[in-house]
């Protein structure tokens, strides 16, 4: 997801934009994944990733348990609304 683009963001409780936050530790680094599960004081089963780089985004996130979902082309954020909506 790019902040750019454009779905219907209610869907998501919060948004961590990596490149804006000043990380210590960037993607794919475990700890960069590890220090926003930190930041908002949840578990990796409580977050899910959506990113369009599969080694830093996708592999980066499932190496410490969070659940993701990959964007190849920006018609998948339409398939991503559908998933969180048909999700509990």
């Amino acid at each position: 997801y790019a902040k750019g683009d454009k779905f219907d963001q209610t869907l998501f409780d919060n948004f961590f934009f990596a490149q804006e936050n000043g990380l210590e530790f960037q993607k794919p680094h475990k700890q960069s994944f590890l220090r926003v599960l930190s930041y908002y004081d949840i578990s990796p089963q409580q977050a899910l990733m959506v990113g369009d780089d599969m080694e830093c985004d996708i592999i980066g996130a499932r190496n410490v348990g969070i659940n993701t979902f990959f964007i190849k082309k920006p018609d998948d954020l339409l398939s991503l609304e559908s998933y969180l909506k048909n999700t509990p």
